[in-house]
């Protein structure tokens, strides 16, 4: 993934030079974004750079960092914060705040990392739920019917019981599971806009294939795709390379 930003928040200069050499020899995946010394400058440069990881050191001038962390809690989205302190006395209470870890001054590069690399797992993990939302919420987005109109009516046909789809010029055949075939008046590229990306692949210029229905995948005499109706559809070799994409295989 991208680098990930961060924010030094740390009113002792010799201790703020240490960590900041430190990210920067041994966590080249690490942007600093700033650096703030005290709760104020603190919260007003996350608000501004909305860093992934906070450094914070919880005792600054006289005030208790823990603050801080009240005021995050109104963000819609909470970083990750690795405390470095010099004293182990707060250690409790920064679990009960379920902050990423807790590093004592003076902080050993193999500390660092070890709290940098669970910051870093707990941001990718949280950037793939989101994706995954996206994802049901696009896919929401989508009707799970297709409207064909004839001259005399409008047939709809549910996502689920199509099989796969066949280019014919200027139409598009609907091969449904039952064994029907339906003929409608666009063509295949209109419809591969309407179905749901999640369920429907174009595995071929003249094919868009139902997923759920492909019982195996061919790969010793081309690539082919072998559906429950045992009818096999090629697939372009153009497409090899997306549709793992896709199945999640690479």
């Amino acid at each position: 993934m991208n680098k990930i930003s961060a924010l030094i928040v740390e009113d002792d200069t010799v201790s703020l030079n240490i960590l900041r050499s430190q990210i920067r020899t041994h966590l080249k995946n690490i942007n600093i974004l700033g650096v703030a010394k005290n709760i104020s400058d603190a919260i007003s440069s996350y608000k501004q750079l909305r860093p992934q990881i906070i450094f914070l050191d919880i005792n600054l001038g006289g005030e208790n960092s823990f603050s801080m962390l009240d005021d995050l809690k109104k963000e819609a989205y909470n970083p990750q914060v690795v405390f470095t302190t010099s004293t182990d006395e707060f250690a409790v209470k920064a679990i009960k705040y379920a902050v990423t870890d807790y590093v004592l001054k003076p902080i050993s590069p193999r500390d660092l990392i070890k709290a940098v690399n669970k910051a870093v797992h707990n941001i990718e993990s949280f950037i793939k739920m989101e994706a995954l939302k996206r994802l049901e919420k696009k896919s929401q987005e989508y009707p799970k019917i297709i409207a064909i109109p004839y001259i005399d009516k409008i047939e709809l046909i549910k996502f689920e019981n199509i099989l796969y789809c066949e280019a014919d010029g200027r139409y598009t055949k609907f091969h449904l599971i039952n064994g029907d075939t339906k003929v409608a008046s666009r063509n295949l590229g209109e419809y591969e806009k309407l179905l749901d990306k999640n369920l429907f692949f174009r595995v071929h210029h003249s094919y868009i294939v139902n997923i759920l229905m492909i019982h195996h995948i061919n790969k010793l005499d081309g690539n082919y795709c072998h559906l429950m109706n045992h009818k096999t559809l090629p697939i372009a070799k153009r497409r090899q390379d997306e549709l793992n994409r896709f199945l999640n295989l690479k």
